[in-house]
């Protein structure tokens, strides 16, 4: 399968087929700047070409752990699952945790600001204010849209 066949992609059973996660770092391995997409079209989106162009500026993985390959067609930024890689749930689940915990710190902080007219800040439940994340990729994903 090409970029140009996208719209052809085999039908997946499960929801994560969809879902695009890009991490913004030199490191495969290391989370950088996490970011969630529900699909790869809505991830491209937003892409210009220097993201993508002369290897990019990141990786990208699907909610199952397979490898997003990126191109760009014309000027546009097209992504494709590589349905041959094999998952790389680990790693997956190491960029979704880092997002978590970011969007943990920074509900935290804005608890504790003050409530203003027509405003008050988020509220953080016992079992968050003590740190605890989810542990799945769905509730990982759940959590940082919440």
């Amino acid at each position: 399968m090409s970029f140009g066949d996208a719209n052809k992609r085999p039908p997946k059973a499960s929801w994560l087929y969809d879902v695009a996660v890009f991490n913004e770092s030199e490191d495969y391995a290391v989370p950088g700047d996490v970011l969630v997409f529900r699909n790869i079209e809505e991830m491209c989106s937003g892409m210009e070409a220097w993201m993508v162009e002369d290897g990019g500026i990141g990786f990208c993985l699907n909610g199952l752990g397979q490898t997003i390959k990126l191109d760009m067609i014309g000027e546009k930024a097209v992504g494709l699952v590589d349905d041959a890689s094999e998952p790389d749930l680990t790693t997956l689940q190491s960029w979704l945790k880092s997002a978590a915990k970011s969007v943990r710190d920074a509900r935290e902080i804005k608890s504790r600001k003050k409530p203003r007219f027509f405003w008050s800040p988020p509220t953080l439940g016992y079992v968050e204010a003590q740190g605890v994340l989810p542990e799945t990729i769905e509730g990982l994903i759940a959590y940082i849209h919440m």
